[in-house]
């Protein structure tokens, strides 16, 4: 068994931007590390009208959400986490895990200067990344009035969004100082766990002191670490 964290990329696609005058129509997911990305719509899941969410938020809490150490997303934090949480306590199910989350919309913001910060935006100028394929606006008004097939192309949209956020997430995540860390070993490298690390010199805090710096020759994220967790490496 695995001591490394297991990461969740995910996104919604809701009718509304509130929780309580809206519903999800739809929620993408991919498992970091592995190719699949899981699309589960309304109609996959039905509640009591066509409109219903009660049971595909059930099944994603606990089938999906609940099985995830660190959950990734773009704007996450502003729309799909309490999105889904005012959904859940809405139809009175329990509490969703605590699970580690990272917006990278947020870190995107604070640490570097785009033009604009939208996932569309930043895919436009990211060497590698897949770029979004259309603009779903016009087919929410349409899943209203049952049209099926204005649902595929947003549950496909919306599995794109997933696809562009693991492909940004990978571009990203080495410069995302505070990342979470992915495994309890303090010796591996932070973002990705791995145990190739080049000591690079030293680095200052006024918490800390002195820490030797390094940087992992895997994903390229920087780190500060001690001796002993160097020592403790892969044990």
């Amino acid at each position: 068994m695995s001591d490394k964290a297991k990461v969740l990329l995910w996104d919604i696609e809701s009718r509304g931007l509130v929780g309580d005058y809206g519903s999800i129509l739809c929620i993408g997911w991919q498992w970091l590390g592995e190719k699949t990305v899981h699309v589960k719509t309304i109609h996959d899941i039905s509640g009591r009208h066509p409109l219903d969410d009660r049971e595909l938020v059930r099944w994603f809490i606990e089938n999906v959400w609940n099985r995830a150490d660190i959950a990734v997303g773009w704007y996450s934090g502003g729309h799909d986490e309490p999105f889904l949480r005012t959904r859940a306590i809405l139809h009175g199910l329990p509490a969703p895990k605590d699970v580690t989350t990272l917006d990278l919309w947020g870190k995107v913001r604070k640490r570097f200067k785009f033009s604009r910060n939208s996932l569309d935006n930043v895919s436009r100028h990211l060497p590698g990344v897949p770029r979004k394929w259309y603009n779903p606006a016009p087919d929410f008004e349409k899943v209203l009035y049952g049209d099926k097939a204005a649902l595929r192309r947003i549950a496909h949209h919306c599995k794109v969004d997933v696809q562009v956020t693991e492909a940004a997430y990978r571009k990203f995540a080495p410069f995302i100082l505070t990342h979470p860390r992915v495994t309890h070993d303090v010796g591996r490298c932070r973002t990705c766990g791995s145990t190739s690390l080049q000591r690079r010199g030293w680095k200052f805090s006024a918490a800390k002191g002195r820490q030797i710096q390094v940087r992992c020759n895997a994903c390229g994220s920087w780190d500060a670490k001690t001796e002993k967790d160097l020592e403790k490496r892969g044990k």
